[in-house]
């Protein structure tokens, strides 16, 4: 007896399916996995991220120091302070074919004085970009990493911003993804060390308030692994893709380099974990969704840190 069919579903029921998954760590999975169920779930799942997460998408460029003058201090030396710049840019807009994305730089984070000295070394930055330490971050909704931004164009004159969304979400996640695995793989190796320490409190060997700063401790430092090894495997792909360099840590990383990138990263990541975002709020309807997709990048990176650090 030859085996029924389910009905499918109408695209409406599976977009209000797909759209439960709200928390940011469901949005990994969401696109690496749900988007290559079918075309249908492809298209669902492209829609929740254009209409929900692309809004809450911004790049930072850190563009090195200057000196301000405080004219609030009489004395000329101790009116020059050292400030930092930095350009953020804000989503603005989709182009009627849906590929390509526009952010505009926000001019309360880059007043006007500020200007023209941002697009004076934004120019700088972009025509040398260090795969290895980039002075950009790309944040979506509360995940924050330093990867590549497809597509990249900058209007300097008007301070706008454009890229290729599904690809700069396409390598984003991949990152995302893989450190995820990365984290489970560790939890899993954690699970009889975790028992012998649940063990020793039932027999009073240890003090419950021990185990659990151990336990925090020992996690902490897995979650920093998966992320460093994570982003060495998106590194390596980034070469790869740029120049055909078949980059390895062992022999080309600089230690150095990835704690202060690293640094620099948690930082980043604590400030945007404490943002508020209203999964009530829509962005304007940016028009019809397209039929065709560009072409995924590769299902995930492989794990190519050769300096046997687990």
């Amino acid at each position: 007896m030859a085996s029924k069919q389910c009905p499918s579903l109408p695209t409406e029921l599976w977009t209000q399916i797909l759209q439960n998954l709200n928390d940011d760590e469901d949005l990994p999975s969401l696109w690496k996995s749900c988007r290559h169920v079918s075309t249908a779930f492809r298209d669902t799942a492209e829609s929740i991220f254009r209409e929900r997460h692309l809004p809450k998408t911004r790049f930072y460029f850190y563009l090195g120091e200057f000196l301000s003058d405080g004219s609030d201090e009489e004395d000329y030396e101790e009116r020059l302070q050292v400030c930092h710049l930095a350009a953020g840019f804000d989503f603005l807009s989709l182009s009627e074919d849906g590929i390509t994305a526009t952010f505009a730089v926000n001019t309360d984070d880059l007043p006007e004085i500020l200007q023209p000295r941002a697009r004076k070394r934004l120019r700088e930055y972009v025509g040398n970009m260090d795969i290895e330490a980039p002075k950009h971050t790309v944040q979506i909704r509360r995940d924050v990493n330093d990867g590549p931004i497809p597509g990249l164009s900058i209007d300097y004159e008007k301070l706008t911003l454009s890229c290729n969304w599904r690809e700069l979400f396409g390598a984003f996640y991949t990152e995302e993804y893989l450190c995820d695995k990365f984290t489970a793989k560790a939890l899993e190796k954690r699970a009889t060390w975790l028992e012998e320490l649940k063990a020793q409190v039932d027999r009073k060997e240890l003090n419950p308030m021990e185990v659990m700063k151990k336990a925090l401790t020992a996690f902490e430092d897995d979650s920093k692994d998966c992320r460093k090894l994570a982003r060495r495997a998106r590194i390596c792909w980034q070469f790869k893709i740029h120049d055909g360099t078949e980059w390895d840590f062992g022999r080309d990383g600089d230690e150095a380099v990835e704690r202060g990138c690293l640094a620099k990263l948690q930082k980043i990541r604590f400030s945007a974990s404490l943002e508020v975002f209203s999964d009530e709020e829509s962005g304007d309807d940016d028009g019809d969704e397209e039929t065709e997709s560009d072409e995924d990048e590769d299902d995930e990176w492989e794990d190519t840190d050769s300096d046997g650090d687990n």
